[in-house]
């Protein structure tokens, strides 16, 4: 997403979303015939500072006669795309009105950049929220097979949303901050969009074709803006996870703590010791069966053979 007019594309929906991105609306001010940088500053300033709704721009007091023609396009789209009831693909159709206009004027091979912003249309179909469309674009993944196919011999990271993955396979795919409040997000709080968030996970989840790696933080300091006080969060594996069986994964621990704690004997266990574990809770060792297993009797999760080197297990 580095292209010049997929740039301009996306800063008419950022600035519709925030008033107060100085980018997009730099950007979108400067495509406007007659508008220079130091008047794009000044029309910017005087939204900002006069909490000015987009659709208003007309209204700017300095307005030339030389500038109305662009700004009243502006303003008209921004007026449409305020309208109730519009999908993130109908905002999407509405820009490209807009835009292909300039596009046409300002780039060569317009033909091939109006083909590629075309994608946008289906790919914004995929969305109900226009803002979760424009922020999942960041971190946008290739789209198609051609495109993976392509960099099959480049050695790379391909960073996604979660979104944008589905319909897409990698080898290996890592999952993070799979921990209770950021998988599921801690706004989701009734059935409908706890399930949501776990259709998601799902999602996420069967990109893998080989290996799936799932991480989460032990400790995770939570700062005030997200949750009104500081404090630190222990022990926060996603409840989505806590519900797999344990046969079905294997567990590592890699902080340091823990690898202090695994050089340890055995020994340090003895039947009947009350244990935590960070993802079935609190139990009591029933056996110490060798070296580098102890079998353990979980108040919920029940009975769990568990391979030391590979798992945190902690006294209490």
């Amino acid at each position: 997403m580095e292209s010049a007019h997929i740039k301009d594309f996306l800063s008419y929906i950022r600035a519709f979303l925030n008033k107060e991105d100085i980018i997009s609306w730099m950007r979108i001010l400067r495509l406007v015939k007659n508008i220079g940088p130091s008047k794009a500053e000044k029309i910017f300033t005087w939204i900002k500072e006069n909490d000015v709704h987009p659709k208003d721009i007309l209204k700017w007091p300095g307005l030339k006669k030389t500038e109305k023609e662009g700004l009243e396009r502006l303003a008209k789209l921004f007026h449409d795309i305020s309208q109730e009831g519009l999908s993130p693909a109908d905002v999407v159709r509405l820009i490209m009105d807009y835009y292909f206009p300039i596009m046409q004027e300002k780039f060569d091979d317009y033909p091939k950049r109006k083909r590629e912003l075309e994608q946008l249309v289906p790919m914004a179909s995929r969305y109900k929220s226009l803002r979760s469309f424009v922020e999942d674009l960041i971190l946008e993944p290739p789209t198609s097979p051609d495109e993976l196919q392509q960099n099959k011999k480049d050695d790379f990271l391909t960073l996604s949303t979660v979104h944008s993955a589905k319909g897409l396979e990698w080898p290996i795919v890592i999952i993070i901050w799979a921990s209770e409040g950021r998988f599921p997000l801690a706004r989701a709080t009734d059935v409908e969009s706890l399930e949501e968030e776990r259709r998601l996970m799902y999602v996420a989840a069967t990109r893998a074709k080989d290996q799936l790696i799932i991480c989460y933080p032990g400790e995770e300091f939570i700062p005030s803006w997200e949750s009104g006080v500081n404090y630190m969060s222990r022990d926060n594996l996603s409840s989505f996870i806590r519900g797999i069986p344990s046969h079905l994964y294997n567990y590592r621990d890699l902080s340091e703590r823990s690898k202090k704690k695994k050089k340890g004997k055995i020994s340090f266990f003895t039947p009947g010791d009350t244990v935590q574990h960070p993802a079935f809770g609190t139990g009591v060792i029933s056996r110490v069966i060798a070296e580098d297993k102890v079998e353990v009797i979980f108040n919920s999760a029940g009975k769990k053979l568990l391979h030391l080197a590979y798992t945190t297990l902690d006294k209490i």
